[in-house]
């Protein structure tokens, strides 16, 4: 039996339990030792049962830190398109949780009466350096160090020198962290500390360059080969293949070779963890070369962990896995790879992956238009959060919750559960997350036309952004509430909000918003009858050639549109037939599709090209409704009642006014004078 296993049969089952040194306590104490009945006696730097409990907690939290870590590692899932969604595999949400962790363990342990060891701050440390807040991390290990060093720890002041040189490393003072990796060398080689030995040489190898890291890894290598320690020795290896910053030092020959040789050799010694952890990393070196053998090898490295009995590696291989499938566009595979993980995570009691997971579930249902099953997983997903009490995460879920609704046009619902996550934002004081759920609840307030609502929601968003210094976001907002001026018929206001962001989008360098901004800006300058500017924003728009093929179709549109307030009806149609043609290709852009249809209708019947244009409109009519757009529905009518009577079918043409007239009064538009003076 190996010494954690060892240790953790003390610590569940002896009545009177000693453990030897604040490592045993990282490496193997568990929750049954907080839960074990009798006397605990901790020496070398762990003092109490009370500092026992703070290094498990601690401990819990870092592997929950390790795992996110690499879980980003492999995860290439990008955003949602949408801006108004949070992905909960990003980058920035694993990072928040990360911190909150940093912050949960900070308070744990600072609460605590009693002297901290020197294990509990490196603990610290390597929560914090996992969120890159290098600073905290390195005051964290300068106070491990002196611990280690008051306590006569030398492992403790090598692996504390090992982390400090690290943070050095990573912050771009590489002379300073090769002299940290050099004294830990020194000390391990003082003291026989093979691992910390080893260590040393694999952070100086990393640190180094050309001959000198080759040097520094092979002695790492001889190191774990010399001590035995099997798994140590693949683990240098793999970093040797994961972390070179030019992969050509996989391609070489002889060290390919030395690969393999050390497969066969883990083949030959029964070292079959250590083999599993080889394959992983070659797994990752297939994905970063693009070669075909990333699947395969992590087919075999999950095969090994799951006969050894190892979940969390079972459903470390499985989630590369389901983002491999993710990558070939097999949505089923990707799904039934995640309902595996999520029974792992359920069995082994990891909730917060659980959680995770279930999430991901989610997004998959959403993208395949399962809107109850996904509602299904996010609420499994929320109920969790709730049990852990954390209240981030709670309102994340809640946000796509309310998202979904918004999609649904269940807007009263929508409200609640953006109501709800603002509530929750606010007893947590996060500032950031509030300014998008403002966003959220002025766009549901906009999709009911509760336009001064909207507005307010808005601009409580652009003034916490504001204060963030979020460039691309404020850019964003300003043009939200241009659209709006627009609807409120505030044209010269629209224009300034809409100039604002595109200046901000020039500013940084966004070229892709800055021609959705020209867009926006050209359908203004429609409004407002300046139609030689609309022509001129419309095509730079378009000579940007970043647009999407539905946007670069606004922008045709908004061109026709001009040239037919400029009576050059010849055009106008060719204009209003391009954009037709491409919106109709493309899914969720029917609004634009009919009044593109109406505008073609309209300018046929200007020409006396009667029979086309009421074919046009007819078929705006049939799209609008299908759209639910009620307001475009009465222009379309009353636009077929302008042909109808030009056709002098006069009793349709009333009919047809009299329906145009009717849907207004329903939503609450205002009737044009044409109707009133008809008496409709």
């Amino acid at each position: 039996m190996s010494e954690k296993g060892d240790v953790n049969q003390r610590i569940n089952g002896d009545k009177n339990t000693q453990i030897n040194s604040g490592r045993d306590v990282i490496a193997a104490i568990g929750e049954g030792a907080i839960a074990a009945k009798g006397d605990i006696t901790i020496n070398h730097g762990v003092d109490s049962l009370e500092h026992a409990k703070a290094l498990v907690e601690i401990n819990k939290l870092r592997s929950e830190m390790n795992e996110l870590k690499n879980m980003h590692h492999t995860n290439d899932i990008q955003k949602s398109d949408s801006v108004n969604e949070y992905d909960f595999n990003s980058e920035e949400f694993q990072k928040e949780l990360a911190f909150e962790a940093n912050k949960r363990a900070e308070a744990m342990v600072r609460s605590g009466n009693y002297d901290f060891s020197g294990w509990t701050f490196k603990e610290l440390g390597d929560v914090s350096f996992d969120i890159a807040e290098y600073d905290v991390a390195r005051g964290h290990y300068r106070s491990a160090y002196k611990k280690f060093t008051a306590q006569g720890d030398t492992e403790g002041q090598g692996r504390a020198l090992n982390d400090l040189g690290n943070v050095a490393r990573h912050t771009g003072n590489h002379d300073e962290a090769k002299r940290k990796f050099l004294e830990a060398l020194n000390i391990g080689e003082r003291c026989n500390h093979n691992a910390t030995v080893a260590a040393s040489l694999g952070n100086l190898a990393i640190a180094s360059e050309g001959e000198d890291a080759v040097a520094y890894y092979e002695q790492a290598e001889s190191t774990f080969k010399k001590d035995g320690d099997w798994v140590g020795y693949a683990r240098q290896l793999a970093n040797r293949i994961i972390d070179a910053d030019d992969i050509s030092v996989s391609k070489n020959e002889e060290f390919q070779k030395k690969v393999k040789k050390t497969i066969e050799l883990f083949d030959d010694l029964g070292e079959r963890k250590a083999k599993a952890l080889l394959l992983s990393a070659l797994a990752r070196l297939e994905r970063k070369m693009d070669g075909p053998l990333e699947e395969e090898y992590l087919w075999a490295s999950h095969a090994i962990y799951k006969d050894l009995g190892e979940p969390i590696e079972v459903a470390r291989c499985l989630s590369s896995l389901g983002n491999i499938f993710h990558r070939k566009g097999k949505p089923d595979a990707e799904k039934e790879i995640c309902l595996q993980v999520g029974e792992i995570y359920k069995e082994i009691g990891h909730q917060r992956f659980e959680a995770q997971n279930l999430n991901r579930l989610g997004f998959l249902a959403e993208k395949a238009g399962e809107w109850k099953q996904a509602e299904n997983f996010r609420n499994q997903s929320l109920a969790i959060w709730r049990e852990i009490g954390n209240r981030r995460s709670e309102a994340l879920v809640l946000g796509v919750l309310g998202n979904y609704a918004w999609k649904q046009k269940e807007f009263e619902r929508a409200k609640k559960l953006f109501l709800d996550v603002l509530s929750i934002l606010k007893s947590i004081d996060d500032v950031r997350f509030e300014a998008y759920t403002y966003r959220n609840l002025g766009k549901n307030a906009l999709s009911i036309s509760d336009y001064a609502t909207a507005k307010d929601y808005y601009l409580q968003s652009l003034t916490i952004i504001q204060t963030l210094d979020v460039k691309d976001i404020e850019a964003y907002n300003l043009s939200c509430l241009s659209n709006i001026e627009m609807k409120m018929q505030s044209f010269e206001q629209a224009e300034i909000y809409e100039s604002q962001s595109l200046e901000l989008f020039r500013e940084i360098g966004d070229r892709k918003n800055e021609a959705y901004s020209l867009v926006n800006m050209a359908v203004l300058m429609v409004e407002k009858q300046n139609h030689h500017k609309g022509i001129e924003y419309s095509q730079e728009a378009i000579e940007i050639g970043l647009l999407a093929k539905p946007y670069l179709a606004q922008a045709l549109f908004n061109i026709g549109m001009c040239y037919g307030n400029m009576d050059d009806w010849g055009l106008e149609m060719d204009y209003y037939q391009q954009a037709v043609e491409i919106f109709s290709e493309h899914d969720g852009f029917e609004n634009e599709w009919a009044r593109c249809l109406n505008g073609l209708g309209y300018s046929l019947l200007l020409q006396n090209k009667q029979d086309k244009a009421e074919e046009y409109v007819r078929e705006g009519l049939v799209i609008a409704q299908r759209a639910e757009n009620r307001s475009l529905e009465a222009l379309l009518f009353w636009t077929l009642g302008e042909i109808l009577d030009a056709k002098e079918l006069n009793e349709d043409a009333r009919e047809s006014y009299t329906k145009s007239a009717n849907i207004k009064r329903e939503i609450g538009e205002e009737l044009d004078q044409f109707f009133i003076d008809n008496d409709y």
